[in-house]
């Protein structure tokens, strides 16, 4: 194969893989009944702290890239917590809608919204 060739196939083959970035919204809601600070991050991107008002969403959107992976902390009056929100395959496995993860802060814990079932799933609790 030609230097040139090669050169060519590389291009082609980004620009197919810049081409195949899907946009994704991951949205977390305060339903613990006060304030709270929410940080989110992946491995290139910090959102920085926010603080959420009770019953409001945060949400924010990204192009997915190869294993990218998401992670959030929130601290409250009664607790904090770090965890995972997105992980590669969370969509294809039902978790979330295509291209949308919807994400519950609640007393007793965070729950995660189930397309596939319609359904809330607690995902992690609260430490003590």
């Amino acid at each position: 194969m030609t230097p040139f060739t090669k050169c060519a196939l590389i291009i082609l083959l980004t620009l197919t893989m810049c081409s195949l970035a899907q946009s994704y919204r991951l949205a977390v809601r305060n339903e613990l009944g006060e304030n709270m600070t929410i940080q989110c991050r992946s491995k290139d991107r910090d959102i920085g702290r926010k603080e959420i008002s009770d019953q409001v969403w945060y949400m924010w959107d990204f192009e997915l890239k190869y294993f990218e992976y998401w992670d959030c902390s929130i601290w409250w009056s009664q607790a904090s917590a770090k965890f995972p929100v997105f992980r590669p395959g969370d969509a294809h496995e039902g978790r979330c809608a295509p291209y949308y993860c919807m994400w519950f802060a609640r007393r007793d814990g965070i729950y995660l919204f189930i397309t596939s079932t319609h359904t809330y799933e607690k995902k992690y609790l609260w430490p003590h």
